[in-house]
């Protein structure tokens, strides 16, 4: 009991005295900044604070010393206080990304720092995440301390830190000089060109042998089985992208290009020299989009394009088909989503998931889509984590698929994990239903663990020509704030190329790292030259950063055409 009531008196000394010392100046320098030279504002959400016993004082008391310090060093006006970004921490505890964006833009917010003080078995550790709508990803700064009466020096040191580091604020006063172009030779590297729209005329169209802007749209490696021959990008595209696919949709031995905005799909094409737009259809605006797949439902070499959406909380799913001229509706509000699978003798067949079960798609004698027998799958796979294909060419499918945590596994038919990958794959940004349908229960229970996110897509092919197919797949590098489940963003992605060895899976081939977010990617094999494939990826400027709000979301569409050695197969 003196020990508990020790650490109360401890705490309600160090909360005192964490208010005077955050009235306090930190230096001579601070008080000479003017008002004038101020560039935004700042806004600090309140402390996330772990500790045994917990001291929920100490949100308010270590947010205002930051924010003080902050202030001083750096000349930004710092907003803070359960008064003014309260709601703030609600609205990221539950992800509705739009109303975060809406507030911290009310609120003028050009930067966003997010705090935590957690008890560990050997101290403390104070983590401190700086947002900039200048940067995709977040700055991060730490300091282990071995108690909390010395949270107050490690604050001021990270307070420094942030200064010199994001707002290159110098102790003294001065600026820090921003970093210098890197040289080589006697030229400087720099990211501008005096004439931009040459310089993406040059990038639309790549022919691999000595044209530059092919080392800008992938890297291959001198042991890669694969030769690229021509790459392609369609520039800078005003979109908001949900999802794409790739199929030749009326027959005429061209592949179109399918993508899902909000509201609205968008058919288009690469021809020989330009990336061109030929249909768009509006889409029912009240339903929340999530996965599109190109797939022949019915065997007529015709493919169909299923669209999985939600009304609220409920699947409502449709399913179109493209005559050449225009979009035909054939499946409206399908109480399922959906997803293209092939069954044990390699027939294509539809899947569809409501609720935790998943089931196989058909038609009836009436022309409904409904389900028929439920598809079992191993406990934690949905119907966007998992494809079912036969790796080693056996005779019986493996799962593949990706676990909660973006790992890639290998499951038997028995559901024995085989194999389960160190590195992160299919990490998305987009959450299956609806964040409105779940907003009740995550303010009743914002700590626990839901499957919020859907996986990107898993496409398996042989690319090869040895009988078994590779898995392509997408590689978002996913990072989040410990204490904001909702909160994730990216730093770069790459699609890959995976092969497997009966034990194990390993890197064919990988596309080099952008910094974009990688909405979805596709390979159609070539029907008229073996050995060809094309590989299509989508990718987004919208990191994930909140404060990402300043400008409209813009997409790059890729195309990579590959071959092997030859055109073996």
């Amino acid at each position: 009991m003196n020990i508990r009531r020790n650490v109360r008196l401890f705490s309600g000394f160090l909360f005192l005295l964490l208010v005077l010392v955050a009235a306090l100046p930190t230096s001579t320098w601070a008080a000479a900044q003017k008002a004038t030279d101020k560039p935004g504002k700042i806004i600090f959400l309140p402390f996330t604070v772990t500790t045994q016993p917990p001291q929920e004082h100490l949100r308010a008391g270590l947010t205002s010393i930051l924010a003080t310090r902050l202030e001083e060093r750096t000349g930004l006006d710092a907003v803070h206080g359960a008064d003014k970004t309260g709601g703030l921490e609600q609205l990221l505890q539950q992800g509705r990304k739009e109303e975060i964006r809406t507030m911290l833009r009310n609120l003028h917010g050009e930067y966003l720092l997010a705090g935590s003080l957690e008890q560990q078995k050997d101290g403390y550790e104070i983590l401190l995440h700086v947002f900039s709508g200048a940067k995709a990803a977040p700055a991060s700064f730490s300091r282990k301390i071995d108690s909390i009466d010395k949270a107050l020096t490690a604050l001021d040191e990270l307070s420094g830190e942030i200064a010199a580091k994001v707002f290159r604020k110098l102790p003294n006063g001065e600026e820090e000089p921003l970093p210098t172009a890197a040289v080589q030779g006697d030229k400087a590297v720099s990211f501008q060109t005096e004439h931009p729209d040459k310089a993406w005329r040059d990038g639309l169209y790549a022919a691999a042998e000595g044209h530059p802007a092919a080392a800008t749209v992938s890297s291959i490696n001198n042991n890669s089985p694969f030769t690229m021959l021509t790459a392609q990008t369609s520039g800078e595209l005003e979109l908001s992208l949900r999802a794409m696919d790739a199929g030749d949709l009326d027959s005429d031995g061209r592949e179109e290009l399918v993508l899902l905005e909000q509201g609205r799909l968008l058919l288009s094409r690469f021809s020989a020299d330009r990336f061109q737009q030929i249909a768009e259809l509006q889409l029912p605006a009240h339903l929340a989009y999530h996965a599109l797949h190109v797939t022949d439902m019915n065997g007529d070499h015709r493919p169909e394009i299923c669209i999985s959406a939600s009304n609220g909380n409920l699947p409502s799913s449709l399913v179109l088909a493209w005559d050449g001229k225009q979009f035909h509706t054939l499946y409206d509000q399908v109480p399922f989503y959906l997803r293209p699978d092939v069954d044990s003798a390699g027939k294509s067949v539809l899947l569809g998931q409501a609720g935790h079960n998943i089931y196989r798609m058909i038609v009836n004698p009436a022309g409904n889509l409904v389900r028929a027998e439920e598809v079992h799958v191993p406990q934690g796979f949905g119907l966007y984590d998992f494809i079912r294909v036969d790796l080693d060419g056996d005779g019986r499918r493996e799962l593949v698929g990706l676990s909660e945590d973006n790992k890639l596994v290998v499951l038997n038919q028995d559901g024995t994990v085989l194999w389960k990958s160190e590195e992160i794959y299919g990490a998305s940004r987009d959450a299956l239903g609806t964040l409105a349908s779940r907003r009740q229960a995550e303010l009743e229970h914002p700590y626990d663990r839901e499957r919020l996110y859907i996986h990107t897509r898993i496409v398996a092919q042989d690319l090869t020509g040895d009988g078994k197919p590779e898995i392509i797949i997408g590689r978002n590098r996913v990072t989040s704030v410990k204490y904001f489940k909702s909160l994730r963003w990216f730093e770069g992605s790459s699609a890959a190329v995976l092969s497997w060895d009966g034990s194990a899976m390993h890197t064919l081939w990988e596309t080099s790292q952008t910094p974009g977010y990688m909405v979805d990617c596709q390979v159609l094999p070539s029907a008229e030259q073996p050995g060809r494939f094309r590989l299509f990826t989508a990718e987004s400027n919208d990191s994930g950063n909140p404060l990402y709000f300043w400008a409209k979301e813009k997409t790059v569409i890729k195309m990579q055409e590959l071959s092997m050695p030859g055109g073996r197969r």
